[in-house]
């Protein structure tokens, strides 16, 4: 006879399937969230109360943008649209996908100004995604009957074969048309023409191949973003605006697998493949760069020395306050983002502390004024879903003191009298100006951002009068001089280009910052007296790549600055000579046209919110069949289940259920199992289990000379919580459950005789009753 498994036994595959069951922390939208929810045409739009007025907004946006989409690029989808509106978490992206229905999530947090140049960053991730939803939506032929029968089912080719396309295909695409839909986006940003620039004159323009390859190699997973987009873009030039939908088309109706054979695509909506219009491509990028090389060059190039550092990432310079070390924010992409120290006198470098940080998002050190420590801003986990970024000390050994808890602040440069800590503040959707009195733990605002507004990269000026800071905002990203008792600003720039990270000359005279204005990257400066510039910008820096962060020594001596190549950025220096900058040219309108027109309100204005439901989203959207056959003896004996599988999610994640059923198509029995997931109280989770199966077991031979199957049912119940402990570098779970598990034979009347007489003993049906706990801890990380 079988050994059946026990209780304990039974628990771990419950357990494994709840662990498989859980959100991505950080990127699922916190599902104890008071929840409000707003109805448009086409969309649901979820969001906390703190975010309505974002929410709203928009709704607007994605009305919109929904009926261009529909006009250029491809049907629209048949369901209603949900998008979550949330802050959830202290830096900016954005989601989307086609199952198991159209699902957006939109992190309200602005995001960098560097590489997202767009007019407002709402409007420019809500199309991006939008873009995506249209996109993938399209299936089949042969995916119409499928969802005609069983509904949206999350498969590939040949259901849905533009899932299975090249991410340069999806990324690209979006990334298009968040540019042309805005009259901004990054086919527009400086960032990305440096990285494709670079790449080009130095011979370093991958492949049409190499562009959706996960790699460690910059510009890695930015590539489908990079070139992608640029391709794109191109595409549409050269062929017009509707070659995409002729080639999202053509896609849907290959017959050829997609995600093995793309360039047939290309060739049969547009005439041409993909590998030849991408050569095209590169050979015009190659041109294009030689050109304004040799512009710059023409007027002389800056020349610079290497300091510390190789790519992707080593940026944001700064100088202790005696002149002997400088620190610089560094990742390599193959292990944490690190603050590194660097001896000035000696070029030795050394790594000082990790980084709670994203690679592509570093923030500066601000030294304190004894040079004692340096004060930086992390990335710490609240709770499994809510990741917020604090004051941190850090000491020359290394040391980390944590400053602050929940005040969500970054880029923080200590004040000249080493009490005050000027940083940026994530509140509703803004990024404020704030100072943090490192003596009281005291906060307070000193300047506002309504939503979609941020500050970015505030710095003291060395009397301690002036806070200069880039600003966000009105569709421009200028420098701003705050004063530090009133909050009242002044500009010191105005127009189009980025201008951002200011940098102070240790006597105060001159204000440094990294702008666009040139079509490069490039350090500019300005001579301010009194509060206000005194004087036109000049141009500090001219290189072929770019040159961004500037930091000058106490001295007054050199200029450091992060400088890019094409492997990344590296630090580097420069000699400070004001008496040697030429006035900067005129910056360039960088803005095209908008098929968007602004909106600060839309449809949604006048409606009234709700509170949310998770009903619309947690039924299923698809059920696929299921055959089972358990079990199986010497005579061939099996038992064959017919039957269906289900499953569903709320839009917010808060319910979560799998359900199976299947009858056996001989003798009738019924078997399936059920699990429910509530995560409503955000820590723990609360779970109920459910499950009845039939298992064969040895035949016995019968008077007759039959042979008779054994048929055991098993039934189980489970219930239980699980709790986790998430942090940046580690991450803890305990989970608890209680069963409720019965065994017993099932079978044709026989008698102990005959089951005796076939060798087999049965015991009573029994109940048993067991407890469970499992745990687990982990400090793995992946780059």
């Amino acid at each position: 006879m079988r050994r059946r498994p026990g209780p304990a036994l039974v628990l771990v595959g419950v357990l494994g399937w709840l662990f498989a069951a859980a959100p991505a922390d950080a990127q699922a939208p916190p599902p104890d969230e008071d929840w409000r929810t707003l109805r448009t045409e086409h969309f649901r739009v979820t969001f906390p109360p703190r975010l309505e007025p974002v929410a709203r907004q928009a709704a607007g946006i994605a009305e919109r943008t929904h009926a261009v989409l529909s006009r250029e690029l491809a049907e629209p989808p048949s369901p209603v649209i949900d998008i979550i509106v949330t802050d959830h978490a202290d830096y900016s992206n954005g989601l989307a996908g086609p199952f198991p229905s159209p699902r957006v999530i939109l992190f309200a947090r602005p995001a960098a100004a560097g590489e997202f140049f767009a007019r407002d960053w709402l409007e420019l991730v809500v199309v991006h995604e939008l873009v995506h939803i249209f996109h993938l939506e399209r299936t089949s032929g042969l995916g119409d009957l499928a969802q005609a029968v069983l509904g949206r089912v999350p498969m590939v080719w040949p259901l849905n074969p533009v899932v299975s396309t090249p991410t340069w295909s999806t990324e690209g695409l979006a990334t298009h048309y968040e540019t042309r839909l805005t009259g901004a986006g990054r086919v527009r940003s400086s960032i990305h023409d440096m990285v494709i620039r670079t790449a080009a004159l130095e011979g370093a323009l991958p492949a049409l191949d190499e562009l959706s390859v996960p790699s460690p190699v910059w510009p890695a997973g930015n590539r489908a973003y990079i070139y992608g987009g640029h391709f794109m873009a191109w595409i549409a030039r050269t062929h017009g605006p509707e070659a995409h939908r002729a080639i999202i088309d053509a896609t849907t109706g290959s017959v050829w697998p997609t995600f093995l054979r793309f360039d047939h695509v290309a060739r049969g909506a547009i005439g041409e493949p993909f590998d030849r219009l991408y050569d095209r491509w590169r050979a015009e990028a190659r041109d294009s760069a030689r050109a304004l090389a040799g512009a710059v060059r023409a007027r002389g190039v800056t020349e610079t020395r290497p300091v510390a550092g190789r790519g992707p990432y080593a940026v944001a310079p700064r100088v202790s306050p005696d002149g002997t070390r400088l620190s610089f924010a560094a990742s390599d992409w193959r292990s944490d983002p690190v603050t590194r120290i660097v001896e000035l006198g000696t070029g030795e470098t050394r790594r000082l502390a990790e980084r709670n940080q994203f690679g592509m998002i570093l923030d500066p050190a601000s030294w304190l004024p004894d040079g004692s420590g340096l004060i930086v801003a992390q990335l710490e986990f609240q709770d499994p879903y809510r990741l917020f970024s604090d004051l941190w000390q850090v000491g020359l050994d290394g040391s980390e003191t944590r400053l602050t808890d929940g005040l969500r602040l970054a880029q923080p440069d200590v004040g000249p009298d080493g009490r005050r800590v000027a940083a940026v503040q994530d509140h509703r959707a803004g990024m404020r100006l704030v100072v943090h009195d490192l003596e009281t733990g005291e906060l307070s605002a000193v300047a506002g951002a309504a939503p979609g507004e941020a500050f970015d990269r505030p710095r003291w000026s060395p009397d301690g009068r002036w806070i200069a800071a880039g600003l966000h905002r009105d569709g421009r990203t200028d420098l701003v001089l705050v004063d530090a008792r009133t909050g009242a600003l002044t500009p010191l720039t105005d127009d189009d280009a980025l201008d951002l990270a200011p940098a102070w000359s240790p006597d105060g005279r001159w204000l440094l910052w990294w702008s666009d204005r040139t079509g490069a990257p490039n350090i500019m400066a300005v001579a301010v007296a009194g509060g206000r510039p005194s004087g036109p910008v000049r141009q500090v820096t001219r290189v072929l790549t770019g040159a961004i962060d500037p930091e000058v020594d106490p001295g007054g001596e050199t200029l450091y600055l992060a400088r890019y190549h094409v492997d990344g950025w590296r630090v580097e220096a420069t000699p400070f000579e004001p008496a040697a900058w030429p006035e900067a040219p005129a910056p360039p309108e960088r803005y095209g046209d908008a098929v968007l027109a602004p909106v600060r309100t839309g449809p949604g204005a006048g409606m009234e919110a709700t509170a949310y439901s998770p009903w619309p989203t947690l039924r299923p959207f698809y059920w696929l069949p299921r055959v089972d056959f358990m079990g199986s003896t010497a005579d061939g004996s099996q038992l064959r289940f017919l039957g269906v599988s289900l499953n569903g999610t709320d839009v917010v994640q808060r319910h979560s259920w799998q359900l199976e059923a299947a009858v056996d198509i001989d003798t009738g029995r019924l078997q399936g199992g059920g699990l429910w997931l509530y995560r409503g109280l955000g820590n723990p989770d609360l779970f109920i289990a459910a499950d009845r199966r039939f298992v064969v077991g040895p035949s016995v031979e019968l008077s007759d000379g039959r042979f008779e199957p054994l048929v055991f049912r098993d039934e189980q119940l489970s219930a239980g919580v699980r709790l986790r402990r998430s942090r940046w570098r580690s991450a803890s779970v305990l989970q608890l459950a209680a069963e409720l598990q019965r065994q017993a034979f099932e079978g044709r009347a026989l008698s102990r005789a005959e089951l005796a007489a076939g060798g087999i003993v049965l015991s009573d049906p029994r109940t048993l009753v067991g407890a469970a706990a499992a745990t687990g801890y982990g400090t793995a990380r992946a780059y």
